[in-house]
């Protein structure tokens, strides 16, 4: 989590186009499907630490991207993007 902070802190994330994709392996309720109530910590600064670089989440809410070894879909994997790169983002969908 340190360094993605630090590597925030070192782009001009105002008029670049920059997307995020990550593997983040973290559950929080703004991402989780409807009704998966397990909530990381880290999942919670994460969010902190992209909202507060002016990074939104451009993965579609409450989508899947894993399936879990009991076999119940969770969301682990996200698409965060700055205001320029939402502008020029039609869709942004996962297939499990």
């Amino acid at each position: 989590m340190k360094t993605l902070q630090n590597d925030l802190e070192t782009i001009d994330n105002r008029t670049k186009p920059i997307i995020l994709g990550m593997d983040s392996n973290l559950h929080h309720k703004l991402w989780s499907p409807i009704g998966y109530n397990h909530e990381h910590p880290q999942s919670r600064k994460l969010h902190h630490i992209c909202e507060r670089k002016g990074f939104k989440l451009a993965s579609p809410k409450y989508t899947p991207t894993h399936l879990g070894p009991t076999g119940r879909a969770n969301t682990i994997d996200l698409i965060w993007a700055n205001n320029p790169a939402l502008k020029l983002i039609s869709k942004c969908e996962f297939q499990l």
